[in-house]
């Protein structure tokens, strides 16, 4: 008889179209491959180029913008590119899983009721390529024509006369659109378009803004991770909405502060949406405490008695993980507030007493992260192991190696590959899903080098230079998604512990 873990495995794989048992359809589509080939290299050859003019016609337009305009151009559309590459990068990772022929597939840790609420990577880059060619024509259009008009709003002599233009009102309409027309195509009732997986979508985001009401499953904080990555696009957000509301005559006026204001960076808005994700992680942690320590997924296995969702902890480990976890999230409030009081308080104070202290939580909260990412999230032991050898000095083992050394003569492949075995035994896990144990060392420098990011995303007071903010939102969103590929693997291998296979050599 089989389980309901099969059923779902074999339900993902029909609709993603992978799976040893899907091989025998392979043969009745062999006659039409060559021509629907030829069909999609001149359908993407096509939309390349369309993405590339569109690229350049936005980089003419940005070039010829007037200073007020580009400030506006980073305030409304920072956050949309962001988004937009979180897309890109989900489909890469997909396009991973994929290139690796995992059967049953990673996505089946998600466990969700409707195998249909995924999409193949092919199907997510085609989201984010329209996604992206939409959104380099909103940012064209809106510099085209905010800057023809801008120049009449400095001929303005009183406030009677501070009238927009039809330019900066169509303007203003662009840029309020870019956020307009995604939310209600996530919104409409319709039944084309992914219509499950925007169904899925919607009710995880609800999910995951009352974590309180229902036990916490993998998509609910698996969403909420990628949201704190998207803090500073999500405080973006707020503030285009802030000036969106405001209206162009203010926005575009040649003397106003971007600083300052209700819709600027110095507003009390900004770091309320910055804690927001870590908020609703806490909250979420502190709803698995209440529920033992599991997951949803975890709780229903325990009742089934089936070995499901993470590993298989007892309740008082799981719950005092979950708590370290809160705490872990706690922490980055007072990164957060201590850097938005630089608006508050005296120069002489910020500098005496402040930013030392923001410098001290920062430190704590990056270490703090980057040791439960390893540890936790990716079930390593490098970092314990590093510890260890910190404070041991190397007495026991170095005497061990010195007499291992003695017969380095004889050294060959074999002792290499036990070399190996042992580094990933001692530093990593027992299995690795993706094979080569440097993927997993490569992947921890990485991320403890991005970890940076999540400092300075997390900083109201380091925002004044709109590249330098949009290049570090970029690192922490690709540090996320490299993040995903092992925290999925930790959940894949705890649900199906039989699974041995790893990267194709």
């Amino acid at each position: 008889m089989r389980s309901p873990r099969e059923d779902d495995a074999d339900a993902l794989a029909r609709h993603l179209g992978t799976g040893h048992h899907l091989h025998h359809h392979h043969g009745s589509k062999s006659e039409q491959a060559p021509a629907e080939k030829a069909r999609r290299k001149r359908r993407r050859a096509f939309a390349a180029l369309l993405a590339l003019c569109l690229l350049r016609a936005a980089h003419v337009s940005y070039a010829n913008a007037d200073e007020t305009t580009r400030a506006l151009a980073h305030l409304f559309y920072q956050a949309p590119a962001i988004l937009i590459a979180a897309v890109w990068l989900w489909g890469a990772n997909l396009f991973l899983w994929h290139l690796c022929r995992f059967d049953p597939h990673p996505l089946a840790v998600f466990q969700l009721e409707d195998a249909r609420a995924h999409l193949t990577h092919a199907r997510v880059w085609g989201v984010a390529h329209i996604s992206t060619m939409a959104y380099l024509a909103s940012v064209t259009v809106f510099l085209r024509l905010a800057n023809e008009e801008a120049y009449e709003m400095s001929e303005w002599s009183d406030a009677a006369e501070k009238k927009p233009t039809n330019g900066l009102v169509a303007a203003h309409v662009c840029a309020a659109a870019t956020y307009f027309v995604p939310v209600l195509i996530l919104c409409a009732p319709l039944d084309r378009w992914y219509p499950h997986t925007r169904r899925f979508l919607r009710r995880t985001i609800v999910r995951c803004l009352t974590p309180w009401r229902r036990p916490v499953s993998f998509a609910d904080f698996f969403l909420a991770d990628v949201l704190c990555s998207l803090a500073k696009t999500l405080s973006d957000a707020e503030r285009s909405a802030c000036a969106t509301l405001a209206g162009p005559a203010l926005m575009f006026a040649p003397d106003r502060d971007a600083r300052f204001g209700a819709c600027g960076s110095t507003s009390w808005h900004v770091p309320l949406v910055l804690a927001l994700p870590s908020a609703i992680r806490l909250a979420q942690c502190l709803r698995q405490v209440r529920d033992g320590g599991l997951l949803a997924e975890s709780r229903k296995a325990q009742k089934a008695g089936e070995i499901r969702g993470d590993a298989p902890l007892c309740d008082e480990k799981a719950k005092r993980v979950a708590a370290f976890n809160a705490l872990k999230y706690f922490s980055a409030f007072p990164v957060v507030f201590l850097s938005h009081l630089k608006y508050s308080v005296a120069s002489d104070t910020w500098t005496s007493t402040i930013r030392p202290l923001w410098v001290l939580c920062a430190a704590a909260n990056t270490a703090f992260s980057l040791y439960w990412d390893v540890t936790h999230d990716w079930d390593l032991r490098l970092a314990p192991a590093l510890v260890n050898e910190c404070f041991s000095f190397g007495s026991r083992d170095g005497r061990r190696d010195v007499s291992k050394n003695a017969d380095a003569d004889r050294v060959g492949d074999n002792d290499v590959r036990d070399h190996d075995s042992v580094m990933q035994r001692k530093y990593l896990r027992s299995r690795l899903l993706y094979g080569d144990p440097n993927v997993y060392f490569a992947a921890a420098a990485a991320d403890a080098a991005l970890r940076l990011s999540w400092t300075y995303k997390l900083s109201s007071h380091l925002r004044h230079n709109a590249g330098t903010v949009l290049a570090f939102t970029a690192l922490e969103i690709t540090r996320r998604f490299l993040w995903s590929m092992f925290r999925v693997e930790k959940a894949y291998l705890a649900r199906y512990p039989g699974t041995t296979q790893g990267l194709p050599r």
